[in-house]
């Protein structure tokens, strides 16, 4: 095997730029992934079924880890005493499905897709 290396003046400075450019990214896919899910969350509140109120109090925003390789978003429902939230949305075999968190979180995928892009697209 052949191997080929080489060296260009300013390199490290390249490399700089490159993962400060990368570091910006990162960021500003976070920003977009906590707005969309934000609202996500805000839409799951209005419509999940209500009893206690417990339920839809539980639901909340998962505020952006950014990961070496990768960058986690979300939001979430149920926890600690609300131990039912997948019950209500996915059913039982003696409840019928009222789902709330995937048709809040559909309702702004394609928001979501079109403000990756768009940060994806940035030439800073």
């Amino acid at each position: 095997m052949t191997k080929i290396s080489t060296k260009l003046k300013g390199q490290a400075r390249l490399e700089s730029l490159i993962n400060m450019k990368h570091r910006t990214l990162k960021t500003d896919i976070a920003k977009v992934g906590n707005e969309v899910t934000t609202k996500m969350a805000k839409i799951a509140t209005y419509i999940v079924p209500v009893d206690t109120g417990a339920l839809r109090d539980s639901i909340k925003q998962i505020p952006s880890v950014i990961k070496r390789k990768t960058i986690e978003f979300g939001f979430s429902a149920g926890g600690g005493i609300v131990n039912y939230a997948g019950f209500q949305e996915y059913g039982t075999s003696k409840m019928r499905p009222q789902p709330y968190m995937w048709p809040a979180a559909k309702l702004h995928h394609t928001s979501l897709i079109i403000k990756l892009k768009k940060v994806g697209r940035l030439d800073g």
